[in-house]
């Protein structure tokens, strides 16, 4: 069993990974207010949590005219043999990106996020 991590305070820029898969899931289609949320990447800080959830702060961009919430669209990861192993989603609070959660089907917790190459459309609203 893996040892459990809690949250905790953090004040740094997202790592490749976390950036990528941000940047990913953006990307995967245009809708109202995506290119307010994409301009807010290169400006974003992880303020809380873990590896698997994160709360973002940006600074220095501007909103966006979308509703808070989770994204419509998510990105699948996957393994090498093409297996889920879990999702990743993005929510937005008032204009701005504020979380990033990295959800797994497997028995153990991630220690790290994905590479690009193992990410896959996932639509939440399908299952």
């Amino acid at each position: 069993m893996e040892a459990f991590v809690p949250p905790a305070v953090l004040d740094r820029s997202l790592s490749a990974d976390e950036d990528a898969a941000l940047r990913w899931i953006l990307w995967l289609e245009d809708f109202p207010g995506a290119e307010e949320l994409r301009a807010q990447i290169g400006h974003v800080r992880a303020t809380w949590g873990r590896t698997t959830e994160m709360d973002l702060e940006v600074n220095d961009a501007a909103p966006a005219a979308v509703s808070d919430g989770v994204l419509s669209v998510a990105a699948l990861v996957v393994d090498a043999n093409e297996q889920p192993e879990g999702f990743i989603m993005a929510w937005v609070k008032g204009g701005y990106l504020s979380s990033i959660e990295y959800s797994w089907f497997t028995d153990r917790m991630p220690t790290e996020y994905p590479s690009p190459d193992r990410l896959r459309l996932w639509d939440p609203s399908t299952g």
